[in-house]
């Protein structure tokens, strides 16, 4: 599931740079070569954090609280990732870190993926502090769950199915794209460990924010070309599910139900989007900073480093009247104070994230944990032991 969302992720992202001049080609080449990628390893970073201004007394007590932990959290994780060029095997590690407020916890998490034998394990070992709550599970350092957890991994349609026909649609799709605007700038080149070096800058404030989102959204909405591509894309996404055929059938019917009510509302979908859009650009939820990711290409073209700063200026005021208008007089007569209240009570979040991704396409080898009975505990067996206490309560409470 999660290269599932990796590649939807992957159509969103290439969609920001489809149509745009040649430096927003060079990054949208880079996110096509990063799907083709069949092993890498990544460290990521993220930090956060929180101010806010208008606050009462009262209120400004709850939000220190939430200040004191968001601008003492953190999140570091190491990964790794190799699977074969049919993209049917595939095997993950992740080693990640936490800390939120000073609290500080990690987990490590291995999962493997193998459509050629129906297998799929994934293996967390879980932070001690939270076994240490659960004294009938006292000694287990592994949770494992498998696909009957999961209800998924069937053998018709494959991840690179996936991903070629997702690289299909978005080639269909820059055909007709073109925002007319100018998103990344060429930064500049340099030399690290002996390796040339490419940066390009992303950068959006609220109006080109705004701009990119009501093209992008009425683009899609009046791409009729691409309903069929869209319809088969997310019937190969229900055949990965591992339910009987009459019911992946019954789903693709769904699926395509779905898109025809959408094709018949179509209209009133837009006006609908585009009456949110325009109150978003009333709402500017930007802060002076916006929107600024670097990508780092190698000279193959490969996306080897992303950092980037997204700094978030919410005006609570101005958007409770948003989505007054939106919603209509019932919630405006129900929050009639809140419209009233002059006062300007504003949000600023801030997100710094940083990406380092190295040995792309290289032999990468993940060993996954010795597991034995004292050690581990299985997920089923786990909810099946809660299950018994919950009925047995419920039992208690009944006599």
């Amino acid at each position: 599931m999660k290269k599932i969302v990796v590649s939807i992720t992957l159509i969103l992202s290439m969609m920001l740079f489809a149509g745009c001049d040649y430096n927003g080609n060079k990054i949208y080449d880079a996110l096509v070569k990063a799907s083709e990628i069949n092993s890498y390893e990544m460290d990521t970073e993220v930090s956060m954090s929180f101010d806010s201004q208008g606050f009462s007394e009262e209120e400004k007590m709850s939000l220190d609280i939430v200040k004191a932990m968001l601008n003492n959290s953190s999140f570091k994780m190491h990964n790794k990732i190799s699977q074969n060029e049919e993209k049917t095997n595939l095997d993950n590690y992740a080693d990640i870190y936490m800390n939120y407020g000073g609290l500080g916890f990690g987990m490590e998490l291995w999962q493997n993926l193998s459509q050629d034998d129906s297998k799929f394990v994934q293996i967390m070992k879980v932070p001690s502090i939270l076994m240490m709550s659960m004294n009938e599970f006292s000694g287990k350092e592994y949770l494992v769950m498998e696909d009957e957890d999961f209800g998924f991994l069937g053998s018709n349609a494959s991840l690179k199915q996936i991903q070629d026909k997702a690289n299909e649609i978005m080639k269909k799709f820059i055909a007709q794209y073109d925002p007319d605007m100018k998103l990344i700038d060429f930064k500049n080149s340099e030399v690290v460990d002996g390796e040339s070096v490419y940066n390009y800058v992303l950068s959006l404030d609220n109006e080109s924010l705004v701009k990119l989102l009501k093209y992008t959204v009425n683009n899609v909405l009046d791409y009729e070309d691409g309903m069929d591509d869209f319809k088969e894309f997310f019937g190969q996404i229900i055949e990965m599910v591992q339910v009987p055929g009459d019911e992946i059938e019954d789903a693709k019917d769904e699926i395509n139900e779905a898109f025809d009510m959408f094709v018949d509302n179509k209209e009133e979908i837009k006006e609908k989007a585009n009456e949110v859009l325009d109150l978003l650009e009333e709402c500017e939820i930007l802060g002076e900073e916006g929107i600024q990711i670097e990508y780092s290409l190698n000279k193959e073209g490969y996306i080897i480093n992303k950092s980037g700063t997204i700094d978030l200026n919410l005006n609570l005021n101005k958007i409770e009247k948003a989505v007054t208008k939106i919603v209509g007089t019932e919630f405006d007569l129900y929050n009639e104070n809140i419209v009233k209240d002059q006062s300007t009570k504003v949000i600023e979040l801030g997100i710094k994230f940083n990406s380092k991704i190295y040995n792309i396409n290289e032999k990468i080898d993940i060993e996954m944990p010795e597991l034995t009975e004292e050690n581990s505990i299985k997920l089923d067996e786990m909810t099946n032991y809660y299950d018994e206490i919950d009925t047995v309560n419920y039992n208690d409470e009944l006599f």
